[in-house]
């Protein structure tokens, strides 16, 4: 009988992004995204109440790359496995893309893909 090899500190970390808690609270994020993608397109509504649509993108954004950062940490040093998932790839992919100052329109459509 051999002995599993586990490294400290990792499997909690594990056992939360793998969860089915927080699978459904990324879901809730991913469809919060696309409401607020929605609301956007809506010029009255962004300019009476445009600061907070956008502050609540920001807080939804960051909280995408707090995901980002704990499915990669979940890896520990191996941190790169992370990107072995497909689904990873193209989630940090739009990760980056609504970090970058030229998202626009080509950002919110990645960002509605995601919702499919």
């Amino acid at each position: 009988m051999t002995a599993e090899v586990r490294t400290p500190g990792l499997l909690p970390l594990q056992r939360l992004v793998q969860s089915a808690a927080f699978q459904r609270g990324v879901l809730f994020l991913i469809v919060a995204a696309a409401v607020i993608i929605g609301l956007e397109t809506y010029p009255d509504l962004m300019a009476r109440h445009g600061q907070l649509i956008k502050t609540l993108d920001w807080v939804v954004i960051g909280l995408f790359g707090l995901e980002a950062l704990l499915k990669m940490a979940q890896h520990g040093r191996r941190w790169p496995r992370y990107f072995i998932d497909p689904w990873n790839i193209f989630d940090f992919t739009i990760l980056m893309v609504c970090l970058l100052p030229v998202g626009g329109h080509f950002a919110a459509v990645l960002r509605l893909l995601r919702v499919l």
